[in-house]
């Protein structure tokens, strides 16, 4: 927002007094006066209180009786010149300071404009910076939270590899066992041919062949469930797997587009608060640029 401006009653009030106390009423003086204003702005100012005043009474030259009569003559008309002279320099400087006071207002006003630009321009690369660590911040969690995930998966995946491996261990074993079960019957039925003498071996053989069986059924049972059992798990694990790994990677999708967007956005801010900086510097350069008789202004205020 721009700076409020110090008022004709100011300076006008600041020249009196400067008056009074035998002073000229200089810009420099009055803004040592006043503490603060534009040295622009109180060009204008003091140049309206000027044209308000009377101006100043002219003293008679007073020379000796004897040399007035030969001298008044051309003494007036050089006086008139002189006059005339100067008074056409004062229009001139007058009518320059006024064009420059005008000049350095209306410079000091898009200054202030363009500052106020430049500012809400960092706070908003500011306030998009913040956004981009932010969306930063939420990735490098994510991606910490997915690689977690991905070491539980692992240990899934080796623990269900164990799982198959004591499956496999046990179809072994069901086949080991079928095949002593078949080596038995074989055995058995040696064995019935060699002792069908007696019907107690044949009684105990037959009551050794149904409990082998029986046995061998229960087994057989038993391993079929655990297969089933370890089968059902093994899909779920895989389900579960795949879900998560599509649902990471779509969050991860979404977040890397938010980081992008963010990035974008801070680099059209700097380009913004880049292309400022040179109009400021443009003006300044422009204001450096100024006719000798600022300078002189300046250095007499």
């Amino acid at each position: 927002m721009p700076r409020p401006g110090i008022t004709y009653e100011q300076v006008a009030q600041a020249a009196k007094k400067l008056v009074e106390q035998g002073t000229n009423p200089t810009i420099q003086r009055i803004r040592d006066d006043l503490g603060t204003g534009s040295p622009n702005t109180i060009h204008r100012h003091l140049r309206d209180w000027k044209a308000t005043q009377a101006p100043a009474e002219r003293k008679a030259i007073q020379l000796p009786d004897a040399l007035i009569c030969a001298i008044a003559d051309e003494i007036e008309r050089q006086v008139s010149i002189v006059r005339a002279d100067m008074e056409m320099q004062a229009q001139e400087s007058q009518h320059t300071a006024d064009t420059l006071a005008e000049i350095g207002e209306e410079l000091e006003s898009q200054t202030e404009l363009l500052l106020s630009q430049v500012n809400r321009l960092e706070g908003e690369r500011d306030d998009v910076v913040n956004e981009r660590d932010t969306l930063r911040a939420e990735f490098e969690r994510l991606r910490k939270a997915l690689d977690e995930e991905r070491e539980d998966a692992e240990k899934m995946r080796q623990a269900l590899t164990q799982a198959q491996a004591r499956l496999k261990l046990f179809s072994e074993q069901r086949d080991e066992y079928y095949q002593s079960s078949m080596e038995a019957q074989r055995k058995l039925q040696v064995t019935e041919r060699l002792q069908r003498a007696t019907e107690r071996a044949k009684a105990a053989a037959e009551a050794k062949q149904a409990a082998a069986e029986h046995n061998a059924s229960d087994q057989r049972e038993a391993l079929k469930a655990e297969r089933q059992a370890r089968k059902q798990d093994a899909d779920a694990v895989r389900k579960d797997i795949a879900q998560m790994r599509n649902e990471w990677k779509e969050r991860l999708t979404v977040l890397e587009q938010s980081v992008h967007s963010a990035e974008q956005r801070a680099v059209a801010a700097e380009r913004a608060r880049s292309k400022v900086e040179i109009q400021l510097k443009a003006l300044k350069s422009q204001d450096g640029v100024r006719p000798p008789g600022k300078r002189r202004l300046n250095k007499d205020g």
